[in-house]
């Protein structure tokens, strides 16, 4: 009894986070934290370009994550519904290839902003024994408004990452303006 206790108590512990602070050109400054163990990477093509950042935990074939910050200064985006609009409209052309007939929208819980995802399965992996390397079963997509901007963010999980997919949530809707 007192290992599961332990067990639990070390399941429940808050993990260490790393904290990220990304100027978006023309928009807002946006902090992020995600967990110390988790690597990222920034890339922009050209100054001025939107940035996009490669999160990955220590095992980068259970899941990845990738975050677009684009500013919305002009407001198109500010709220949930046509954050969902946009979401739906970017996502169909996903669905010939995936299990699922239609794209369910979820909302995104946040205290700092408003967001929303939907994930699919790629139907031509769901009978491999195993999935190659670089490839992912499943591909969580979706949009989270913070201050001016929006993330476009895309998770691409395997199975066994549904854990790892729960912390990348966590690391889009904790996302919040910076000073």
């Amino acid at each position: 009894m007192m290992l599961l206790t332990v067990a639990l108590l070390l399941a429940w512990a808050p993990q260490e986070k790393t904290r990220y602070v990304l100027e978006v050109p023309q928009g807002d400054t946006v902090v992020f934290e995600f967990p110390k163990d988790w690597t990222i990477q920034k890339s922009q093509t050209r100054p001025g370009l939107p940035p996009t950042l490669k999160l990955t935990p220590p095992n980068p074939s259970a899941m990845s994550l990738q975050i677009t910050m684009i500013p919305d200064k002009d407001g198109k985006l500010a709220t949930l519904d046509a954050l969902k609009k946009t979401l739906e409209r970017s996502t169909r052309q996903f669905l010939p290839g995936a299990v699922e007939k239609t794209f369910t929208v979820v909302d995104l819980e946040s205290k700092a902003g408003r967001g929303c995802y939907g994930t699919i399965t790629d139907a031509s992996l769901v009978d491999a024994k195993s999935v190659p390397e670089g490839q992912f079963l499943k591909m969580t997509s979706g949009m989270f408004g913070v201050g001016k901007n929006v993330a476009t963010f895309t998770i691409l999980a395997n199975a066994g990452g549904e854990a790892l997919q729960k912390q990348a949530l966590d690391v889009i809707a904790g996302a919040a303006l910076g000073k």
